[in-house]
């Protein structure tokens, strides 16, 4: 099974940083589905009203995270605070998704540290633990190697 649709995970705080890692994996797959593309496309919608409430973008997060191959969840510090994190990771573990966690360092350059039972439920979860000093192509290119590992890929 080839995967072809990544949804990425993230509080706001992370965007930047997630937004550069989805430039680089573009090239790899379909879609890459996350927050701040939604907006920039309902900007472009067929009305051209940019405009949407909450009870669409509710709508939205769950038929992409429904139409995935592959949830990688960038977990930095707040994550396990964050109901729309949690909720959108939850859902990618019911829909049984293959689940990329990416430890993002915190102040001190360390892995953020995530309690167990945020997890629990995701047993076999891949876990990738970048160094400060890994730029998102670093990060790009070792999520597309353990989403390939993960479908026999190599």
């Amino acid at each position: 099974m080839a995967v072809e649709r990544v949804f990425l995970c993230h509080r706001s705080t992370d965007s930047s940083f997630v937004i550069e890692v989805a430039r680089h994996l573009r090239p790899c797959f379909d879609d890459v589905f996350y927050y701040e593309d939604h907006q920039k496309r309902s900007r472009n919608d067929a009305n051209g009203s940019g405009a949407f409430g909450l009870t669409n973008f509710d709508e939205e997060i769950n038929r992409q995270l429904a139409a995935c191959d592959a949830l990688v969840a960038f977990v930095g510090e707040g994550f396990a605070d964050s109901n729309w994190c949690l909720r959108e990771l939850r859902a990618g573990i019911e829909y049984e998704k293959q689940i990329i966690v990416v430890l993002l360092p915190d102040a001190n350059g360390e892995p953020t540290t995530i309690p167990e039972e945020v997890f629990a439920e995701a047993r076999g979860c891949t876990r990738i633990t970048p160094s400060p000093e890994d730029a998102p192509y670093d990060i790009a290119k070792e999520i597309v190697r353990r989403v390939q590992c993960s479908v026999g890929g190599g």
